[in-house]
């Protein structure tokens, strides 16, 4: 096995909440370190090209916000001027600018949700203008119904498209108000907690979001996957080139994170599901499966909700587990780390493999970028995405520094021979290093 690196993992809430660890705090894998009791806001997003006539290499220079930034309705974010005319963009919302995106010269507010302002009153009576006490002969819904964003509330006739009301946020209809012709609407308040997900040390606080963790292990990326993020102790199932078989399953793997070798079948997945098993690690996975599962092959994973993460480190059908990998699990007497999230489109994301131990800390060796150590000079990769997508190649060597992609995203770039002269740069997201 190759010596354990450091690896930099930021966890942060989606909206400001309480951060429970502090800087220099040991953490495990499944420690809680930030909650927030808020839901998201109405995300609004502001045409900043459009509204100023700018081509979209110019936002950056006419925000007058940066990302962060906290806005109030009618609050100027944006100015240029044009000859002798002054133009501006104003807020749409209270909330914070999310989002400032060059390549489509937009501008996302997210809504500031507030724990003391929970409740949203909806005038009915006055948006179909009928008197208050007639709201009960339009409505489409009763108290403690649970409503999404955009469910009707209330018609003036069925089928009509004029005099139609839609609730502005997702929540409970708490009441309908026959005296002031109002409907209330609550939003649930559901704790989110943000866990380590790696076992490490607090390096420092994101205030009111998060922390930054600096862990040590091995960190190791595959091709597909399914389901959210995950932490379990291994389990070595079957050997590298095996093919996990129902019987390979045990009754007692509940929580575990399956090692499957170079296949799981679907037999083996379904009752890998219905033990409780906290993911399946494979190197391969045939297409037919993931059908008979339900899910498809698609460019964006990561929401399922079938209770197991499911990773194919390699790509499609028989593909024997990497040596690497194999040796890393074998015999680690902790918990790994794992997410099934998988994003081939604009923000490549990959599954993950993490497997890291507080007990290398003070021996890991650092590295400048977050590479996978297997994405080495010399290694031969596919690649998954772009102009080249398919062909296969050697690595000639990695950019130490990420660089922006056209999609805005930051990446680290290899340079990959295809074939003899014909030499390309990929973004390392977008290379799958291939069984040795």
């Amino acid at each position: 096995m190759t010596r354990p690196v450091l690896i930099r993992r930021e966890r942060r809430l989606p909206l400001p909440g309480e951060v429970l660890v502090s800087p220099g705090a040991l953490v495990k894998a499944q420690d809680i370190i930030a909650r927030t009791e808020l839901v998201p806001g109405n995300p609004y997003i502001v045409d900043v090209v459009r509204e100023l006539g700018i081509p979209n290499d110019q936002v950056r220079a006419a925000m007058l916000v940066e990302e962060g930034s906290q806005v109030k309705t009618g609050d100027v974010i944006a100015r240029s001027q044009i000859r002798n005319e002054v133009r501006e963009v104003k807020a749409q919302a209270d909330g914070i600018i999310e989002f400032i995106s060059e390549a489509y010269g937009r501008v996302l507010i997210r809504e500031e949700v507030k724990p003391d302002q929970p409740v949203v009153t909806i005038d009915v009576a006055g948006a179909l203008h009928i008197p208050p006490w007639q709201i009960r002969w339009y409505v489409r819904v009763k108290e403690e119904d649970e409503v999404k964003m955009g469910t009707k509330l209330a018609a003036e006739s069925a089928g009509s498209y004029a005099g139609l009301v839609y609730s502005p946020v997702g929540g409970i209809v708490e009441k309908i108000c026959g005296r002031t012709g109002t409907i209330t609407i609550r939003r649930p308040y559901r704790p989110t907690l943000v866990n380590a997900y790696v076992p490490g040390k607090i390096t420092e606080t994101v205030p009111h979001f998060g922390a930054v963790i600096l862990a040590a292990g091995h960190e190791f990326e595959g091709v597909f996957g399914i389901g959210g993020e995950g932490v379990g102790h291994p389990r070595i199932a079957c050997g590298p080139e095996g093919t996990l078989q129902q019987e390979d399953v045990r009754d007692d793997d509940s929580g575990a994170v399956l090692v499957a070798g170079a296949l799981a079948t679907g037999e083996a997945i379904r009752k890998a599901m219905s033990v409780g098993a906290r993911a399946v690690i494979c190197g391969g996975v045939d297409i037919e499966t993931l059908e008979t599962l339900g899910i498809g092959v698609r460019g964006f994973t990561g929401g399922e909700t079938l209770g197991l993460t499911l990773i194919a480190m390699h790509g499609f059908g028989t593909m024997p587990l990497s040596t690497a990998l194999y040796q890393a699990l074998e015999g680690f007497q902790g918990d790994v780390s794992v997410t099934g999230s998988t994003q081939m489109r604009t923000g490549v994301r990959r599954p993950e493999v993490l497997v890291c131990s507080n007990d290398w800390l003070s021996t890991a060796s650092a590295r400048a970028s977050r590479v996978a150590e297997d994405m080495v000079p010399g290694a031969t990769v596919r690649v998954l995405m772009g102009n080249n997508r398919g062909w296969a190649g050697k690595v000639v060597g990695i950019e130490e520094r990420p660089h922006r992609l056209v999609t805005e995203e930051m990446a680290e770039v290899a340079t990959v021979e295809l074939a003899p002269g014909r030499v390309v740069e990929v973004p390392v997201p977008n290379l799958n290093v291939m069984t040795k």
